[in-house]
């Protein structure tokens, strides 16, 4: 009886497995089974230790819980096991494992979100060029009028630090998109995310006549995570346009109610199906060819679940109504959370000022990039200065001579990174101070290892704050 009723629970799964009263396997089916790793003999055998550690039988089979489903991995397999605990006539009780291959759909799936992404990206290509671009146009152009006419050159000046600025901005709301994964969440204005995401996009809106209207109260600072909030309103945004197509209008409005924030994104679109509406949030499903362009648009039916997840990350609310023919209108609701403040360590500016030009420090500065290099040795001018521009190179320097510090990049591109530079002196050398740069924004899963870095550099730099952390080098004279 048990072996009847594994094989029509067969078309369930990929296998069904029959565990005992005692823990053992009366029946199981296909037979011999060649997954999970399991033994060529498994009939009247316990069941394997890695699988029985996934699946708590005894809360099963004493009738507590009759179904769960469990993940389990095998080598480079992955499995869902959908277990069932019911009254069989040959044994008191039994549970049947119902084990299911999901490593090919786990595979697709993150295929489809990765092309999710790369939709997005292709749409901010286009406005990102556009911006720098103008930047380049401002720099150039003046450039070569300080070349005729030195007059111009405290203009130029003006204008690189002013266009600098800007492309820093650009380049760090593209950084914080291209994060994947929820990030750490720091106090912001919502208002300042939703500005970045349609900077970004206003190039495509506008070339396909879409305006975007903003109505935005002031409304205190929350806790969020920055690239995950501008991966859902970038998702939103193109969700309207993609309703839009040509000529209309997308309409974000900010407010406050009571203790929640209140953003609602409306767009002059198609509008949504009312058989359609209860399913926008569900992954995957799309009134378009998943996979497929329609109307220049790739659709893989992810956009909107990931904003959904995001949102409930940040314990929040999202909802959504729509009009055929009229357009549709996003509500979110993110609660006010503050953020505990961390004592800030000042320093003065008498202190850096002295120690800039007393007290010679050895200062090892280490950055692929050529010109990054010569700009620090032109700052650290007071200070004796030697240069690395590989990982290889920093060890090479680091081995022959004492230094007080090391104002290091973690992505050298050499086979040696910036990395295993940091690892090399935390461990070989605790006497040398570490300052990190970096261009790209530090992770989660880089930042516990980072703590115990002397500082953090970003690129492009500050220069009143690089000052301020080069007078923190501790001087042995100075004890």
């Amino acid at each position: 009886m048990l072996d009847a009723i594994a094989k029509l629970l067969l078309h369930l799964g990929d296998a069904v497995i029959v565990v005992d009263g005692e823990g053992r396997v009366p029946a199981l089916v296909p037979e011999p089974l060649d997954i999970l790793g399991a033994p060529p003999v498994l009939r009247g055998q316990p069941l394997p230790e890695h699988i029985a550690a996934r699946v708590p039988l005894e809360p099963l089979l004493s009738g507590a819980r009759e179904f769960n489903r469990f993940p389990l991995a095998h080598g480079e397999r992955r499995f869902e096991i959908d277990a069932i605990a019911l009254d069989a006539p040959e044994a008191s009780r039994a549970v049947f494992l119902l084990v299911h291959d999901v490593t090919e759909k786990i595979s697709d799936e993150r295929k489809l979100i990765a092309q999710e992404k790369m939709a997005a990206v292709g749409l901010l290509a286009a406005g990102v060029a556009h911006e720098f671009n103008n930047i380049l146009g401002a720099i150039y152009g003046y450039a070569q009028m300080a070349k005729r006419d030195e007059s111009f050159r405290e203009k130029l000046i003006d204008v690189v630090s002013r266009e600098a600025a800007t492309a820093r901005t650009i380049t760090g709301n593209l950084l914080s998109f291209s994060r994947f994964k929820p990030y750490e969440q720091t106090s912001g204005k919502i208002t300042e995310v939703i500005d970045s995401v349609i900077t970004l996009v206003g190039l495509e809106l506008s070339r396909n006549n879409i305006q975007v209207t903003r109505d935005f109260k002031d409304v205190p600072e929350t806790l969020l995570s920055r690239g995950g909030m501008e991966q859902v309103f970038l998702n939103l945004i193109l969700n309207a346009q993609q309703g839009i197509r040509r000529n209309g209008t997308i309409t974000v409005s900010v407010d406050s109610d009571g203790n929640d924030i209140v953003v609602c994104l409306s767009d002059t679109g198609r509008g949504i199906a009312p058989e359609h509406i209860g399913r926008v949030f569900t992954p995957f499903f799309t009134t378009k060819n998943v996979g497929k362009e329609e109307h220049g648009e790739q659709a893989t039916g992810l956009g909107l679940s990931v904003s959904y997840n995001i949102i409930k990350d940040h314990a929040g609310d999202i909802t959504v109504e729509s009009v055929p023919g009229k357009g549709t209108a996003f509500t979110i609701r993110l609660p006010v959370r503050k953020e505990r403040r961390k004592k800030k360590v000042k320093v003065s500016t008498e202190r850096r000022a002295s120690e800039l030009t007393r007290d010679p420090a050895r200062i090892l500065v280490v950055d692929d990039e050529v010109h990054i290099r010569e700009f620090f040795v032109q700052l650290l001018a007071s200070h004796e200065v030697s240069t690395a521009g590989t990982g290889g190179e920093a060890l090479l320097a680091l081995g022959r001579e004492n230094f007080d510090a090391c104002i290091l990049d973690l992505m050298l591109g050499s086979e040696v990174d910036g990395i295993d530079v940091f690892r090399t002196i935390r461990d070989s050398y605790p006497n040398c101070q570490v300052f990190l740069m970096t261009g790209y924004p530090v992770t989660p899963e880089m930042q516990s290892e980072l703590e115990s870095a002397d500082g953090l550099i970003a690129k492009p730099f500050d220069l009143v704050a690089v000052e301020s952390l080069i007078a923190t080098i501790a001087r042995p004279d100075l004890g």
